[in-house]
């Protein structure tokens, strides 16, 4: 609305004169209101520059996993998928090199995330089951067994 953008280049102005002194303040009123007034134009100047600062590191963000989307996977990448050491990928380890290499994880967040899995995996066979969710909840109780 134009109510805002008067505002916004009063604020403009306000700010690109603070400091040099051509002009000020006379009364104690002017000087009171400027107090209050002043530091509140500063804080939504630096509002605005946060926002268009964060349009613009979101829109790099984007541009670079664009470009390593669309990038060809050598064999070092290949290497450092490979978790396991078998010479082969699969697609969790796939997920993992991806979401790790593009910065949507961390990797102590995944280490976690494997920890937690192998916590619940009470029978060790790579699988989540029942009886693992059982086995966590009710330990070594034989009622477990019979509902798996």
């Amino acid at each position: 609305s134009l109510l805002i953008i008067i505002f916004y280049l009063v604020l403009l102005y306000h700010l690109r004169i603070v400091g040099y002194g051509d002009i000020s303040p006379q009364n104690q009123v002017t000087r009171l209101a400027s107090v209050v007034y002043l530091p509140f134009c500063v804080g939504i100047m630096a509002q605005i520059l946060g926002k268009y600062s964060n349009i613009y590191m979101q829109r790099r963000a984007a541009e670079a996993e664009k470009e390593f989307l669309s990038r060809k996977l050598t064999a070092k990448d290949l290497q450092q998928m490979d978790r396991e050491g078998d010479g082969a990928v699969s697609y969790s380890e796939f997920l993992v090199f991806m979401l790790h290499t593009m910065g949507k994880v961390e990797k102590k967040d995944i280490e976690q995330l494997e920890q937690l899995y192998l916590k619940l995996d009470a029978d060790h066979d790579g699988n989540l089951t029942m009886y693992d969710l059982f086995k966590g909840a009710y330990g070594n109780n034989n009622r477990e067994r019979e509902i798996c």
